[in-house]
């Protein structure tokens, strides 16, 4: 009796933290929420499979109908993956539509199938195996979709997430395998040490290439004289340019090292650079590029709030973005939208009377 009980906390204990952290994902998580909803409906739907083996290793005479549901919500957590992976903006794509519309009508139709006894057979004999290579192709799709996001640099937020949720994904299916081929109870249990793994991953800060760096870091003369003004000049295009074409600022994690690292200098020598010869700190420099972002944005994109528009550009929070807004324009987000628009109003009726 012991050892069983052991073996249910076990093997419950991964299930039970990644409803806890679905749930937070969903409902309580703000910051880049859409992305983290999709992640939230991922992790459930993909813990439905190690639970619904946990319950049949311990209680074999659970209905049959919910044995074969877990392949339905391994099929819908692998549609939600390849949405996560594939949407960079905060938005769902039409692309994303038709997938999801896709899948809630196979959903739908095999469900109708199974409560029906008779129809049984045709799930059994044909349907399933069109559900399991459907998922055989979004999950090839999705493995694309990673190697590529691996080629951007720097690893974000929403990135980092991506391949844990990929990861997380690939492990449950693995862990299935594992327990076809010896116990089901293993599933589960193999399912509570990857989402451990993937908890660890998540909460891990990157932060070691910056702190390397503070400790490496050589004392600097507070002086313009340091480097040629034709080198710093070159360095000051080079960052420009750079900051232009890959409009890294909208990650809201960007740290000094992750733009160093790209226009090849040390993380010192940036701040340096930035305090220096332009003649304010990085943060402040970062932000001057996300209230340009959000500007323009203000000013084109009606669809979206203005609290979306902040997370957007890169800011983490409400209220950091409508102050660094105010502290630039003098105008917090909503009054700059609303005196644009009827700049714009106004122009467009001298225009009509001309």
């Amino acid at each position: 009796m012991t050892k069983e009980i052991i073996f249910f906390f076990i093997s419950t204990l991964g299930v039970f933290n990644s409803f806890a952290i679905s749930i937070y994902f969903i409902f309580i998580k703000k910051r880049l929420s859409f992305h983290f909803k999709l992640a939230g409906l991922s992790i459930f739907l993909i813990s439905i499979q190690p639970a619904i083996d946990c319950l049949y290793f311990f209680d074999n005479h659970i209905p049959e109908f919910t044995l074969k549901i877990s392949l339905l919500a391994n099929f819908c957590s692998t549609v939600i993956t390849y949405i996560l992976l594939s949407n960079d903006k905060n938005k769902l794509s039409t692309k994303s539509i038709s997938h999801i519309i896709s899948c809630l009508i196979i959903i739908v139709s095999t469900s109708a199938l199974l409560l029906i006894p008779s129809k049984i057979d045709q799930w059994e004999t044909g349907l399933k195996h069109i559900v399991f290579t459907i998922l055989i192709i979004y999950l090839f799709k999705s493995g694309l979709l990673i190697s590529s996001i691996y080629k951007h640099k720097p690893i974000t937020c929403v990135r980092r997430l991506r391949f844990i949720i990929f990861g997380l994904l690939i492990g449950v299916f693995a862990s299935y395998g594992i327990a076809l081929i010896s116990f089901t109870i293993l599933s589960p249990i193999s399912f509570t040490l990857i989402s451990f793994i993937a908890i660890i991953l998540y909460m891990q800060k990157h932060n070691i290439e910056e702190s390397n760096a503070i400790l490496k870091t050589p004392k600097v003369e507070n002086s313009k004289n340091k480097w040629e003004k034709s080198h710093a000049e070159n360095l000051i295009q080079n960052l420009k340019n750079y900051m232009a074409n890959s409009k890294c600022y909208k990650d809201p994690n960007l740290k000094v090292s992750d733009v160093a690292k790209e226009i090849n200098i040390q993380p010192y020598e940036l701040s340096h650079l930035v305090n220096n010869y332009m003649g304010r700190n990085f943060i402040n420099f970062i932000n001057e590029y996300r209230i340009n972002e959000a500007k323009i944005l203000l000013d084109t994109q009606e669809h979206l709030t203005v609290e979306g528009i902040g997370y957007e550009c890169g800011f983490n929070s409400k209220s950091t973005f409508f102050t660094t807004f105010k502290s630039n324009t003098n105008l917090t987000p909503s009054k700059y939208k609303k005196r644009n628009k009827k700049v714009r109003i106004s122009k467009e009726e001298l225009l009509i009377a001309k």
